[in-house]
């Protein structure tokens, strides 16, 4: 690791911060983001990971990355220590990661998720500005017990950027955060449409599913877990099968493994829905299976601006959502799908049905959704507005 001294000409250098390298939504965003200012501006970013994940060898190809969980267990290896640790002698050793990326060479950290602030704030000091990238809302901050952790932050944050409009609210009203110190950076898709290969993925999916071409496929993408709300996904498919409706129609969750998908599956195989419900494993390339979907359910009841919400707008797919449950109604509006009241599965349900007998509407809403996440929220319109901050603070 490089503890070489600044100089004025040299190349901004940011130390980023990640919760780990998982093919989940905050590390996704990272990683594009490190990759867009590699190529766009002379940014010299280092990486400390937390933990690991199946995407770390694509931090290491572009960054210098370091493990934190890793150099930790390398200090506190050996029978001895762990023998005083036993006798309560000596407390479990932490990296230094303020000597290895000292303030002269990385006058800029940059932390990702409201999981890294415990080592965002042991690297805050003089000549040193943190920002602090939350993705967070008041349940996934209750649940990791944060709440008084970001109230304390204002010491050592310089900057939050909020994801949506509804991340700022949360942060300046439910916690006290200077609104001046807000800045607000709509999350942006990983990856986008391929319309060379859209049909071949629409049939290859199905097939997969043994979906006919005629049926209406409503689809959601995400950790099947219950802030995504896997199990309102399940309801919405049981009462679309209930529903009168214009079309056979299937449901196609994709995201997680066969032990996180177990509970909802057990759901699916009580209510009869094995052949209309379906659940997909992760795939490296979720944006392929957009293809296959007609519209975009999102079932979430806490998502502050959803990455497969905008990948699946920029398929032209509308966007079923909560009122209240997060930024997506910011992406939604009146004119790329509809907003239903908080946890109203018959409204999500009736909202499917209508759009399954209109398809002019249909297509209108779905232009609509990938005409504003392209103007609006593409990595290359709100990249250089984490460029730009990036150099204000260095």
């Amino acid at each position: 690791m490089s503890t070489q001294p600044a100089t004025t000409n040299d190349p901004p250098r940011v130390l980023f911060l990640g919760h780990d390298a998982s093919r989940t939504g905050a590390p996704l965003l990272l990683l594009a983001l490190i990759r867009w200012l590699r190529a766009h501006s002379d940014v010299i970013p280092s990486v400390v990971l937390l933990a690991g994940g199946e995407m770390e060898t694509q931090y290491r190809e572009l960054a210098a990355t370091a493990r934190h969980d890793l150099l930790r267990d390398a200090m506190n290896r050996g029978l001895g220590r762990k023998v005083l640790r036993h006798l309560g002698w000596m407390g479990l050793r932490t990296p230094d990661l303020a000597a290895s990326y000292p303030p002269q060479g990385y006058p800029v950290v940059y932390a990702n998720t409201i999981a890294t602030l415990p080592v965002a704030a042991q690297l805050a000091g003089p000549g040193r500005r943190v920002v602090l990238h939350v993705h967070e809302l008041a349940y996934t901050t209750d649940y990791y017990a944060a709440r008084e952790l970001l109230r304390s932050s204002v010491a050592a944050v310089d900057v939050y950027i909020a994801a949506s409009h509804a991340v700022r609210e949360f942060l300046a009203t439910d916690l006290g955060i200077p609104a001046p110190r807000i800045q607000v950076i709509h999350d942006f898709p990983v990856v986008t449409a391929d319309e060379a290969n859209r049909e071949r993925q629409r049939t290859a999916l199905r097939r997969q599913l043994g979906i006919s071409d005629e049926a209406f496929v409503v689809g959601m993408c995400g950790w099947p877990q219950w802030r995504k709300g896997v199990d309102l996904f399940v309801q919405l498919a049981d009462h679309l099968q209930r529903s009168p409706r214009p079309v056979a129609c299937h449901c196609v969750w994709v995201g997680g493994d066969r032990q996180s998908q177990a509970t909802a599956l057990h759901d699916v195989a009580k209510l009869g829905l094995q052949r209309v419900c379906h659940f997909v494993p992760a795939v490296s390339d979720p944006a392929a299976c957009f293809s296959a979907f007609d519209l975009f359910a999102l079932t979430s009841r806490e998502d502050p601006f959803s990455v497969a919400m905008l990948e699946a707008a920029d398929h032209r797919l509308p966007v079923i959502c909560f009122a209240q449950a997060g930024g997506a109604p910011e992406l939604v509006e009146e004119d790329a799908g509809v907003v239903v009241p908080y946890l109203n599965i018959s409204a999500m349900a009736k909202a499917c049905v209508d759009l399954m007998g209109n398809d002019v509407v249909r297509h209108r809403l779905g232009e609509n959704a990938r005409a504003k996440v392209r103007s609006r929220y593409s990595l290359d319109v709100q990249g250089p507005k984490f460029l730009d901050l990036l150099r204000s603070l260095s």
